[in-house]
């Protein structure tokens, strides 16, 4: 009978929940295993579904009431061929397993959901799910499904049921399809939400693995994945594979899946361990534990005789925890600390345990995702979802979390095999194509711009996991090819690049960013800075960059005459260099340089990877502006740091230890010339450099007599250069098709989106005053061409001074 304890309220609605319940079907008293539905099974079913979209508070009250593991698993187990009952049913579990639109959570819930999950597996009604999944794909691809061979479990039980399920028509078994696709997911949630005090669905989540495995249902839907260019209209399919393969990477990391298979004595399937763990449990099962508190502490310990020795196992509060009546007192505090100190033998036979368990797991997930990438399923879904998924945030965000996975374990997997090619290149390159990153990139600044941080720290990770990728590729001599186009693919959507140095300069913890998001956009610069170095050192960045200007016809035309007329003008198509220094150079503002520090002062609490970062980005800004860390508060940082003793060995301190050395080495070196550095330190800077202007004032006074003496030699040098640049220009006739000037090289300005029009027009003007030659005007007088020379001087002394 069905626990009446949740309907305790006596009012008519739960009265007719209870005949609705009682109405679905009764087990037979002869066979546990028989189940007899009731003659208005399909009537009490839909009207279940009925009141639970009404009134969702009642779904907490089915769950904790067994509905699910004693009349709805029992009703699809014994009349499989009944497809009005197969639909409804499945059709009501799929809706109480969806936790999202629960009112509440608690320890009674989560008790049921983990009985009805345990029920699921160790039942067999996986085969007839996993049947009738290939059914409905067969009708919807009118072909049958190249895939492995069932087993004879599952052959035994739909053998007879061949003939029915060939009645499904295509529209129900896209309804099937979708309706199978949220049942497997909502397990999949329901087994990863953990209570306060309960972590038992643990082992249920890997159970629901093994058993997805075991029974084929995860080679089914890597083949629907394969075929999803077939399906162009369904959008949920897509989804729903994203968010399948999303819930069974979750909460895993790839090393962990190389790393456990290693070490192969934590199994112990030997006779010697078996006689040794027979002959301690019959050394123990003589000796009687015992509960002991000590006098001091307010907790209830337990202890247990283990070979004649007393083993601190563990310590629990004194609430709740039962406390024999006769225990045996501990004489003095210094045994008892003593003995608490030892490890017990209990501890370490249970992780010997969990790696037991834990590797049939492990090896089932790397089974999964190698098929997953080597059959091509990843490569296909990610060409037919990137446009697909520009409504749903909760796809997206799946998405994301699913391309970071893939491509940090095809990294992690192709270090640690042996194999030659099992790094499948073009499922993996296809990934991060040109088209892939613009994507991201509009994502990360839509993310921002609504101040989404969840969904904003997810594309980051996933744009972090890009980067790898691709230096990876170019640190192997065989994929460099490949690597250098995703390099310039990258290097072209200087957007994105833009954005993160904008966010790093204007972070601050007040506009909502969390911790995770400003590591990783400290993360990222540092591994765009070390794939530039590493590419430049071989040959530069050089790509093409156009405009195009696109000119219509008058509105009168139709559409299909305006797309015959319209013409598309390229203009100012050249090439760009990519100058690394430059890009260095804007790095170094006080804005960066702040937020960096404000992250440094937590080194202790930072992992080891984003103190590596932040030191790379700081020594960057030291080799080149060394003036901007002559502060008090960073001298106080540096001071702290050298005081630690706790952070020796670490490896970035040796190296941040060298550069904190040479910054006060060059502090002191600069007091000795100029003592109005004192006042600069005790105050904190802004937008203009007041330590620069202090530094190189003295400079520019000792070589103001130089510039006002030679400054005519200067600008008669200048005119003869540009000259003979003129004439050898004229003489080369392939200097205008492989010609890179100056000013087109690629500098990352991040700034200039924030920089206001006053301080753009003086840089303008002097160019166009320097630009201006003598000799182009040959009309003038010699006098007039002497006080444009004058006012020349004047000018450029002006601006230095």
């Amino acid at each position: 009978m069905l626990k009446q304890k949740s309907f305790n309220q006596n009012n008519d609605l739960n009265n007719d929940l209870i005949k609705l319940i009682s109405g679905i079907g009764i087990q037979s008293s002869t066979h546990t295993e028989i189940f007899e539905k009731g003659i208005y099974c399909s009537n009490c079913l839909n009207s279940i579904f009925a009141i639970i979209k009404i009134r969702n508070e009642i779904k907490s009250q089915l769950i904790i009431s067994g509905i699910i593991e004693k009349k709805i698993f029992p009703l699809i187990l014994n009349y499989p061929k009944d497809l009005e009952i197969l639909f409804l049913s499945i059709n009501l579990l799929k809706t109480l397993l969806d936790l999202e639109k629960l009112d509440k959570f608690n320890v009674e819930i989560e008790e049921s959901i983990i009985k009805s999950l345990n029920h699921f597996v160790k039942k067999d009604i996986i085969i007839l799910f996993v049947y009738l999944f290939l059914q409905a794909i067969h009708h919807v691809l009118k072909h049958e499904p190249q895939i492995s061979k069932k087993e004879n479990e599952q052959e035994d039980t739909v053998q007879n049921n061949q003939s029915f399920y060939s009645q499904l028509n295509p529209k129900s078994s896209r309804h099937l399809i979708k309706l199978m696709f949220k049942l497997f997911n909502n397990m999949l949630k329901c087994s990863q939400i953990h209570h306060k005090q309960l972590n038992h669905l643990e082992k249920i989540h890997d159970d629901l693995l093994v058993l997805f495995h075991q029974k084929k249902l995860i080679q089914t839907v890597i083949f629907l994945a394969q075929m999803m260019e077939k399906f162009p209209k369904e959008l949920d399919y897509k989804r729903q594979v994203i968010e399948f393969f999303a819930q069974i990477s979750n909460q895993i990391d790839p090393n962990d899946l190389f790393q456990i298979n290693i070490d192969h004595r934590s199994v112990h399937n030997s006779e010697l361990a078996q006689l040794l763990k027979s002959e301690n449990q019959s050394k123990n099962s003589n000796q009687n534990s015992s509960f002991l508190r000590h006098p001091n502490f307010g907790g209830t310990f337990l202890y247990k005789n283990l070979m004649n020795q007393n083993k601190h196992l563990s310590s629990f509060s004194s609430k709740g925890f039962y406390q024999p009546k006769h225990s045996p007192k501990i004489t003095s505090s210094r045994n008892y600390a003593q003995k608490s100190k030892s490890k017990s033998i209990i501890e370490e036979v249970t992780k010997r345990k969990k790696k037991q368990t834990n590797q049939i797991v492990v090896q089932c997930l790397k089974s999964t995702f190698d098929n997953f990438i080597d059959n091509g399923a990843f490569q296909i879904l990610i060409d037919n979802c990137e446009v697909d998924l520009t409504d749903d945030l909760d796809s997206q965000l799946m998405f994301f979390e699913l391309i970071s996975f893939i491509l940090n374990f095809a990294r992690i997997r192709h270090l640690n095999c042996l194999k030659e090619n099992d790094f499948d290149i073009g499922a993996i390159s296809n990934a991060i194509k040109f088209k892939m990153i613009l994507n991201i990139s509009n994502f990360v600044k839509k993310y921002h711009e609504s101040k989404r941080f969840n969904l904003l720290s997810s594309s980051l990770e996933c744009v972090s996991q890009i980067l790898l990728t691709i230096r990876f590729l170019n640190q192997k001599t065989q994929f460099q090819e490949i690597s250098n186009t995703l390099i310039q693919n990258v290097i072209y959507e200087h957007n994105l690049i833009k954005r993160i140095c904008s966010y790093i300069r204007f972070y601050k913890p007040i506009h909502g960013y969390s911790k995770k998001i400003f590591h990783d956009l400290i993360i990222i610069l540092d591994i765009l800075l070390m794939i530039f170095e590493e590419y430049t050192k071989s040959n530069p960045i050089i790509y093409y960059s156009s405009r195009f200007t696109q000119t219509t016809t008058s509105q009168q035309l139709s559409k299909e005459e305006t797309q015959e007329i319209e013409i598309i003008h390229y203009e100012n198509i050249h090439q760009k260099q990519f100058d690394i220094e430059k890009f260095k150079l804007n790095l170094c503002q006080n804005s960066i340089l702040d937020n960096c520090l404000l992250l440094f002062e937590k080194y202790k609490q930072n992992d080891e990877e984003i103190n590596t970062s932040l030191f790379n980005i700081l020594n960057i800004i030291s080799e080149r502006k060394e003036y901007l860390f002559y502060q008090l508060p960073t001298l106080i940082l540096f001071q702290k740091i050298l005081q630690d003793s706790q952070i020796i060995h670490f490896k970035w301190f040796q190296n941040a230890y060298h550069m904190i050395i040479n910054i006060l080495k060059g502090f002191f070196k600069e007091l000795n010339r100029n003592d109005g550095l004192f006042i600069s330190v005790l105050f904190k800077r802004y937008s203009q450099n007041v330590n620069e202007r202090i530094i190189e004032e003295k400079t520019q006074n000792e070589n103001k007599h130089y510039l006002e003496n030679d400054l005519e030699n200067y600008l008669e040098k200048e005119n003869e250069n540009e000259n003979e640049n003129e004439n050898e220009n004229e003489n080369d006739p392939n200097h205008e098709e492989f010609e890179i000037n100056s000013d087109d090289q690629m500098d990352f300005d991040f700034d200039s989106d924030f920089e206001n029009d006053s301080t753009k027009k003086p840089d303008k003007e002097k160019k166009e005053f320097i630009e201006i030659d003598s000799n182009s005007f040959p009309l003038i007088d010699e006098e007039t061409n002497k006080e444009s020379k004058n006012n020349r001087k004047r000018k450029i002394i002006d601006d230095q001074d």
